[in-house]
């Protein structure tokens, strides 16, 4: 895997005679890195082993042959490598009509971007940050907990690239990463953090809901490299592709922002705690006050809402699903708002796939 991940980047075009055969290898994991690494030449013959491997057995080679594709192609068809043999049959079978077809002969998005912060990384398993139970546990498909941190009131939890979690301790007044070992392994003191995200630069967004209530962008020796005041109580930030930042207030506005602090877009939707840029454009936000979940568009249309009692987060799936957080438990929804999976215990916080 490391070879195949090298010869690329040391050889260039030069590696392709190396590479090729390393798609017939026994392991998937081998022929992922050996397929991975002919995307990054900027070969197009990397799409049809991506797509056999998104029938591998192994659940973390699905996971990132389909964001590979998804990189490629800028195309979102709603695969979730987590979903049962004959939910993704039907996703791989459009999946496969397009790089038979289309695929061809379309412009494909050479090299591959690292994976987004925070997804990816979770391999189908699901992170749950507990809120005021003082928990964070990551569980895998089967519902077993294989991994778990105690906090001070851990709002939100994001899985990071180099296997350590992202916490925001709200009554703790710190963000911390936490290793695989449940060491901690980083801390960051400010006051009354309720959401943290990793960065792809390697720094931190903090979104500090009072003391100061602002949007802060962190360095990794903590120093405030951005910030934004924010009017309410700041709740939620992310950092969107074109650099601007979207914020949740719970006075009731989610905006977006750029990095010289002027407002670009703003919606009036009632106390929120949190949102998520999706990627049709659309800004999923779970409005508290108003015991809903709702997206909408850049055009300020609701497309979607879903009655929940109490929603403080909610984060939109690849399936289409979303997963909401409430007083007591996170359920997952279907687009027809139908629960399909959910876990009790919570009070507030955040959940991840």
């Amino acid at each position: 895997m490391a070879a195949a991940s090298a010869l690329g980047q040391a050889l260039g075009k030069d590696a392709r005679d190396d590479l090729f055969p390393l798609l017939k290898d026994r392991d998937d994991q081998v022929k992922l890195a050996a397929a991975r690494a002919i995307a990054n030449l900027g070969d197009r013959k990397c799409l049809t082993p991506l797509l056999a491997m998104l029938d591998s057995g192994d659940l973390r080679v699905r996971v990132s042959a389909a964001i590979a594709l998804r990189q490629l192609s800028g195309k979102h068809l709603g695969f979730a490598a987590y979903d049962t043999a004959e939910r993704r049959a039907k996703v791989v079978a459009q999946w496969k009509a397009w790089v038979d077809g289309d695929g061809k002969t379309a412009k494909l998005n050479f090299p591959l971007k690292r994976f987004d912060s925070g997804r990816g990384y979770l391999g189908g398993n699901t992170l749950l940050a507990f809120g005021s139970k003082n928990k964070v546990a990551e569980y895998n498909p089967a519902g077993k907990e294989i991994w778990t941190y105690t906090g001070s009131h851990p709002w939100s939890a994001e899985k990071m690239a180099n296997g350590n979690v992202l916490i925001a301790e709200y009554t703790g007044g710190r963000v911390v990463q936490v290793s695989p070992q449940g060491k901690v392994v980083w801390e960051h003191k400010i006051t009354h953090p309720l959401n943290a995200k990793p960065l792809r630069n390697g720094n931190v967004l903090i979104a500090q809901y009072s003391g100061v209530s602002q949007a802060i962008e962190v360095n990794p020796e903590g120093k405030v490299v951005w910030k934004y005041a924010v009017s309410g109580s700041c709740a939620d930030a992310h950092r969107l592709e074109n650099g601007n930042t979207l914020i949740a207030s719970d006075r009731g506005t989610v905006s977006e922002v750029t990095p010289a602090g002027k407002v670009v877009w703003e919606y009036s939707s009632g106390r929120c705690l949190g949102c998520q840029p999706l990627r049709n454009g659309n800004v999923l936000i779970a409005n508290i006050s108003g015991n809903r979940v709702i997206e909408v568009t850049r055009e300020k249309k609701i497309v979607w809402e879903c009655q929940h009692a109490s929603p403080a987060d909610a984060f939109r799936l690849p399936n289409g699903n979303t997963l909401i957080t409430g007083s007591t438990q996170v359920v997952e929804v279907t687009p027809d708002k139908k629960i399909v999976w959910s876990r009790s215990g919570c009070r507030h916080g955040t959940a991840r796939r």
